[in-house]
């Protein structure tokens, strides 16, 4: 039956990955660990995280566009 077991990051019609861009990666990471509780995976320059559902993954990525301040 749909929605046994755990999250899926593959669903239809959701958001599944982002990249997060920001200019310092680690800095972003502590933020949304700090804000929203994600417990990102720090073996990287570009830290990966899973948002407290399961349903979304993806990475703190530097170097492109970031908008507003």
């Amino acid at each position: 039956m749909p929605g046994d077991g755990p999250p899926s990051v593959f669903r239809a019609g959701g958001v599944s990955y982002l990249h997060i861009p920001c200019r310092v990666p680690s800095r972003a990471a502590d933020f949304y660990e700090a804000v929203f509780g994600w417990e990102p995976r720090r073996d990287s320059d570009e830290p990966a995280f899973a948002d407290a559902t399961g349903h979304v993954i993806g990475h703190f990525v530097a170097g492109e566009p970031v908008l507003g301040e």
